[in-house]
């Protein structure tokens, strides 16, 4: 609390303790941007509290790498999203800036959503069975409604 008041944001951090899983997706809807922290220096994978922060349907700020896997999971999905390296306090001053500029007012778009279905657990296992399928020449492939990348 003290290192919050040092840097003056006592007004608008909040450090709580451990909550129940259906509250913090209730309180990741209701957040204005959602920070995601990405390991130093990572371009293959994403922190799997990425596909949560999608289907929350709020702007995401990531601090992490570009050119890699998030970076495109994050395109792909549609949401507004920001990413900016960790140590780079320009630029996630302006990511902020940015995301909160876009979200003033803005409802969730229907193309958005649809782009963001495409990585539910659902959407994920359905891809890897026609993925696994294929790689074992299975006669009955699934269909296929949207192909992913």
């Amino acid at each position: 609390d003290a290192d919050l008041r040092i840097r003056g944001l006592g007004d608008v951090v909040r450090i709580g303790g451990q909550i129940p899983y259906a509250q913090a997706l209730a309180a990741m809807r209701r957040a204005s941007v959602l920070l995601l922290l990405d390991t130093p220096g990572r371009r293959l994978g994403v922190p799997a509290k990425l596909y949560e922060y999608i289907g929350a349907g709020r702007p995401i700020l990531a601090l992490g790498e570009r050119g890699g896997d998030l970076e495109w999971v994050l395109r792909e999905s549609g949401r507004p999203h920001r990413i900016a390296a960790p140590s780079d306090r320009g630029a996630i001053r302006r990511a902020l800036l940015e995301l909160t500029d876009e979200d003033q007012g803005n409802a969730s778009l229907p193309s958005a959503d649809r782009q963001a279905s495409r990585f539910t657990r659902e959407a994920l296992a359905k891809r890897l069975a026609i993925d696994l399928a294929r790689c074992l020449g299975g006669a009955t492939v699934p269909r296929e409604e949207n192909p992913g990348r």
